[in-house]
């Protein structure tokens, strides 16, 4: 609702509207009004404003106010965070990418001081980075001391692939490499790529989440984290084996509410299905009214993309919403 006459629409017309900060729509440059490609974007504590204006090769800085206040050179840079304290920049330059033909032997994090100085760096494989559900990313915890950095797929650059999720320590003058998560004993990839895919119970002692795509037909695709050590359980198993698991939550009952389809049919018209679990005893508890002891209704098997949209109630009633016939339905179950 901002009355600023400068207001961007996107292309798309979804109707979004917002002033413009610094920029102007579909015309780049490579002043300081100007941008050619921004990518990342980050603030510091001073409500100071940095953009990763990837094909000019610069960190361009701005107040809050989207005054101009310094560049920092940069071959090509994709990602950025400050840290809150002590001002340090940390730029992401990626491995690969499809914007233009300037790639790189390896992807690299560069720290600068807070007055844009280079003070080291840390070079990495990673991926590449013209597909968007494999590229690298980085992310900052400035709360830890050494702050750490946090790079995932940070290995194996190919078109469908990433590993690796690693821990970095910031030592001042240098980056150490702390470890693999992926390489622990036990780890298993993991996703939650929508709301829907991650929840935790009551007392707050595990984490439910759901495992990666190469675990996408796994009828167990649940992981579950001990929140006090941030490991897997592996003694722990969903106790169903027909059912291809998507979107997981607790109720306000405290059992286990998955969403998924059944697997044992294959004539392409599987059907969707909500059931639950006591996560006590690790065992079914059926819905009374269903025959089969879970809730079922019609819904395409056209993956994860499409399947989401799921609550309970606080009384017990289940909401789903199900995408069949090329239509989108919301069934509504009593408890």
């Amino acid at each position: 609702n901002d009355p600023t006459p400068d207001q961007w629409v996107h292309k798309h017309d979804w109707g979004g509207k917002a002033p413009v900060f610094v920029g102007h729509s579909d015309e780049p440059g490579d002043d300081n009004e100007h941008f050619n490609v921004p990518r990342g974007v980050a603030t510091d504590n001073s409500g100071n404003v940095y953009v990763c204006d990837f094909l000019n090769d610069r960190v361009q800085v701005f107040s809050a106010d989207a005054k101009h206040l310094r560049t920092i050179p940069v071959d090509r840079p994709e990602q950025i965070a400050v840290h809150k304290k002590t001002g340090h920049i940390y730029v992401l330059v990626p491995h690969q990418t499809k914007v233009d033909s300037k790639t790189f032997p390896t992807a690299r994090v560069i720290k600068f001081a807070a007055d844009g100085k280079e003070v080291c760096t840390f070079d990495f494989p990673g991926c590449r980075a013209w597909n968007p559900g494999f590229i690298t990313v980085m992310a900052l915890d400035d709360s830890a001391d050494p702050p750490i950095v946090w790079l995932a797929n940070t290995e194996k650059p190919g078109p469908h692939e990433g590993e690796g999720l690693w821990q970095v320590a910031d030592r001042g003058d240098r980056f150490e490499l702390l470890g693999d998560v992926r390489r622990t004993e036990a780890w298993r990839p993991i996703t939650a790529s929508y709301n829907g895919f991650i929840t935790v119970d009551p007392d707050e002692r595990y984490l439910y989440i759901k495992r990666s795509a190469k675990y996408i037909n796994d009828p167990r695709g649940i992981e579950r984290i001990d929140l006090a050590t941030g490991r897997p359980d592996t003694d722990w198993e969903l106790p169903v084996l027909v059912q291809r698991v998507d979107e997981v939550l607790v109720g306000a009952d405290g059992l286990l509410y998955v969403r998924g389809c059944i697997l044992d049919k294959f004539d392409g018209n599987r059907p969707e299905c909500v059931w639950r679990i006591d996560l006590t005893t690790g065992k079914e508890v059926p819905f009374p009214a269903s025959k089969s002891g879970r809730l079922e209704f019609p819904g395409d098997f056209t993956g994860n993309y499409q399947r989401r949209g799921f609550c309970v109630a606080p009384n017990g009633e289940v909401y789903v919403i199900a995408f069949t016939k090329r239509k989108y339905f919301l069934y509504r179950f009593a408890a």
